[in-house]
């Protein structure tokens, strides 16, 4: 993938955002309206306590607005592209790029754009902003950490998703599976503790997602050992080599429509 190949790539995806201009406005709308009830959620949940399992308010609105940081950062840089790319695997309609000299794998990740998620991106990193400033200063380490760990989430969830599409080389008919990444971050989008232990342990260890929306805020909160860092980037590279060999095996078990 070079970048004269992503930034031919990028212009097509903004020719689309002009093509569907309605489609936008409500993907921005709608966006924006479901982020405001999970901010009124947060008033009812602390309405009569300032405490909920050692997370104040303030702590609840940092997390629920880094899970939107993560899960919109995902949406603009892969979700279009894995949104058509069971389709193409079993209707064998990757022929064109195979006989390309391109990474395959790097192609169908990066080849789309989502530029309507990129505004409600944007959106919610200026209300990070914001709650950011409330915390006061906490110092450039953590500031770059958090940083980090909300790119560290943004991968997680594209390797997810990247894994379960990818089993569309084997398996006909992924719907009932295709919702699941977006449940699991969906369920992810809440402090860790409220959860039992079983699910902490699954969740924070094995499938990382709640630690992937949980981390940033761990980390203004002053909660997190370095030893939890390295552990899920430990996970990403286990998951991203799972998924670079998944993808490859997948290629041999793929048939051509032509």
């Amino acid at each position: 993938m070079t970048w004269n190949l992503y930034k031919c790539l990028i212009k097509q995806s903004l020719k689309e955002v002009f093509a569907f201009r309605m489609t936008t406005v409500l993907i921005v709308v709608f966006g924006a309206l479901f982020y405001l009830i999970e901010i009124l959620t947060g008033f009812v949940y602390f309405n009569f306590t300032q405490n909920i399992a050692g997370w104040r308010l303030l702590d609840y609105f940092n997390l629920i607005t880094s899970a939107n940081i993560i899960s919109y950062g995902y949406q603009f840089l892969f979700v279009s592209a894995h949104e058509e790319l069971s389709d193409q695997i079993i209707e064998g309609q990757l022929d064109y790029t195979l006989i390309r000299t391109v990474n395959s794998y790097l192609y169908y990740a990066l080849k789309r754009l989502d530029f309507p998620s990129l505004i409600n991106f944007w959106l919610s990193i200026f209300v990070e902003i914001y709650i950011q400033i409330q915390y006061g200063f906490l110092g450039v380490s953590t500031y770059i950490l958090y940083v980090v760990s909300v790119f560290g989430g943004i991968f997680f969830v594209f390797l997810i998703n990247q894994i379960i599409v990818t089993l569309s080389f084997w398996i006909n008919n992924l719907s009932a599976l295709n919702g699941v990444p977006e449940y699991l971050m969906d369920a992810s989008n809440r402090p860790y503790q409220i959860y039992p232990k079983i699910f902490q342990i699954f969740f924070m260890w094995i499938i990382p997602s709640l630690s992937a929306t949980n981390l940033p805020v761990l980390l203004m909160k002053g909660g997190v050992k370095a030893s939890w860092m390295l552990e899920n980037i430990l996970i990403l590279i286990v998951l991203s080599l799972f998924s670079y060999v998944e993808w490859n095996l997948g290629l041999k078990h793929y048939v051509s429509a032509n």
